[in-house]
């Protein structure tokens, strides 16, 4: 999202939009002769719709080697041909890689000094639960803390020019970063509002798994190109839905010089979102445990990073032989303070997320000096 100095696109699709230094990962791609084979003219023909040179294209396994390094699978092309059999009236899109049916868990953190800023941590803590809180969705957001491991990380900057800008999905994984500007203040001058961030986080959240801005079309943003690292970014129209602008759209583009708050997701956000990530029968939902890993005598207080509502989440403590210790109960709202008489050693805190699909008890190690 930008600020009314300079235009009203957070993220446009061309190579100036993006800083991540290019990477190519060619050793990954290269063809070898027992998996290559000729394309068909079906997928030559959904290259060219993407503005692909097709130029020494051709199979690998289940996906198709473009301009030397970039490897699109074949039901990704598949969809596209459908597509284009579709009327062109729809507007919202998503770009042209997304993320693999099997990626249901995807962990952020706060990165620089983002993890001591209360009003940071709380709009993206909030902004994954109104994610989560998506029904018939595959993807359970979880917060990591300052976890560097993150598959997606939250980086401080201080461009003038921009509320926050993300990356967009590579490889199948979600996009690796979102850059936000937490000292900008609307175009009144007043101070962001918890509401507001929590929109921004959410806008930006949506770009990292795939979702173009939902005007795209109207504002003038490419349907072709590619960001910085090379990776593609086309728009693939949304099957279904409908013509005009969807004024009240979380992924507009102009949510923040509007000084939008949050105010729930469009009925054409959820379609969207439940359009390219349906839940599956093979979904497993994760968790992430925060707290400290060495615990003191008196109280212990940890957290599960999967944010759902209340009543969600179980909580036990193993020994090293995974036999029970104790089973907490009383957990208010995924938070656990808890306190036990434990002789020094290390011990698993262990949470389980219920929710729409079978989960798998988290293990945190903790120590007790």
């Amino acid at each position: 999202m930008k600020t009314p100095q300079l235009r009203i696109i957070a993220i446009l699709f061309t190579a100036a939009m993006f800083f991540v230094a290019c990477k190519k990962e060619t050793k990954s791609h290269e063809a070898k002769p027992d998996t290559v084979s000729r394309l068909e003219d079906k997928y030559l023909k959904a290259l060219r719709i993407l503005k692909y040179d097709t130029t020494g294209a051709h199979i690998l396994g289940d996906g198709v080697v473009v301009e030397g390094d970039i490897l699109l699978e074949l039901s990704f092309l598949d969809q596209v041909l459908k597509d284009t059999l579709l009327p062109k009236d729809a507007r919202h899109a998503f770009s042209s890689v997304l993320l693999f049916d099997n990626n249901t868990n995807i962990t952020i953190s706060l990165q620089d000094d983002l993890i001591q800023d209360a009003a940071t941590v709380t709009a993206l803590r909030e902004a994954i639960f109104e994610l989560n809180q998506i029904s018939n969705c595959r993807l359970n957001f979880m917060y990591a803390g300052n976890d560097a491991g993150a598959d997606i990380e939250v980086h401080r900057w201080f461009d003038p020019g921009y509320f926050a800008l993300a990356r967009y999905p590579r490889n199948g994984q979600p996009g690796p970063r979102i850059d936000v500007n937490i000292d900008l203040v609307n175009t009144n001058g007043t101070l962001r509002t918890p509401s507001q961030r929590k929109l921004t986080f959410v806008h930006e959240l949506g770009h990292c798994v795939g979702l173009r801005h939902a005007d795209w079309d109207n504002i003038g943003e490419a349907a072709n190109g590619s960001d910085y690292d090379g990776f593609p970014a086309h728009a693939v129209y949304v099957p279904g839905t409908p013509a005009g602008v969807d004024p009240n759209s979380v992924m507009n583009s102009n949510i923040g010089t509007l000084g939008r708050s949050w105010t729930g997701f469009s009925e054409w956000d959820l379609y969207t979102l439940h359009y390219l990530f349906p839940l599956l029968s093979t979904s497993v939902f994760e968790n992430y445990i925060l707290g400290p890993s060495t615990i003191g005598g008196g109280q212990n207080f940890h957290f599960s990073g999967a944010l759902y509502p209340c009543g969600a989440y179980s909580w036990r403590l193993l020994d090293m032989n995974d036999q029970l210790i104790q089973n907490f109960s009383d957990v208010d709202c995924g938070g656990l303070e808890w306190s036990y008489s434990l002789a020094p050693g290390q011990y698993k805190l262990q949470c389980y997320l219920w929710g729409e699909v079978p989960s798998t008890w988290v293990t945190k190690i903790v120590t007790r000096p």
